[in-house]
């Protein structure tokens, strides 16, 4: 890693620590359980947006409140949509500014997943500063604090398999 990028990583995580929802508690669900949902995911495949879409449907019908983020990175001037930030809103430290990404963070959720395979410091900051009861992502051996509850991605990386190999796992949790 060069210079300027631990630098950026550093003011990076200083924001994270020093953001007020930092001292959330946060902890394992059963997904029994869950009465609302957010997701979180970089949105520049067409196909992991319609498997994400097929998938908020689907919690709908069980009544199952969702709300969903999406990250375009590349659309440095793209137009805001609703539920969707763009690189034009990341500062130089990687940390996402703008009135979309804060009423997400503030929404009290039962279950986050945070669907994105390789370092996203963006949507890295929006999970770890969501006050999300359960944070559920992708393992990566550098991102432990970021969730309560990992799985290893699937071979396909496929949103779709992700997301049931969570839910699979989630509905095995025991809250008592």
């Amino acid at each position: 890693m060069n210079y300027w990028y631990r630098l950026m990583r550093f003011f990076f995580y200083s924001a994270v620590k020093n953001h007020p929802s930092a001292k959330y508690k946060h902890h394992l669900l059963s997904f029994a359980s869950a009465k609302s949902v957010g997701i979180v995911y970089d949105g520049t495949s067409a196909e992991d947006v319609s498997s994400v879409e097929k998938f908020v449907e689907s919690l709908r019908q069980k009544n199952i409140q969702v709300e969903t983020l999406i990250y375009l990175p590349k659309e440095k001037n793209a137009i805001p949509k609703p539920n969707t930030f763009s690189g034009k809103e990341v500062g130089i430290t990687y940390k996402p500014a703008g009135e979309i990404v804060e009423q997400f963070c503030s929404k009290k959720l039962d279950v986050l997943f945070a669907l994105f395979h390789h370092e996203n410091l963006p949507l890295e900051f929006v999970t770890l500063t969501s006050q999300a009861t359960c944070r559920v992502g992708l393992y990566h051996p550098e991102k432990t604090n970021c969730f309560e509850l990992m799985i290893k991605p699937s071979d396909k990386n496929s949103i779709e398999e992700n997301l049931n190999q969570s839910i699979a796992l989630l509905n095995q949790v025991k809250n008592d």
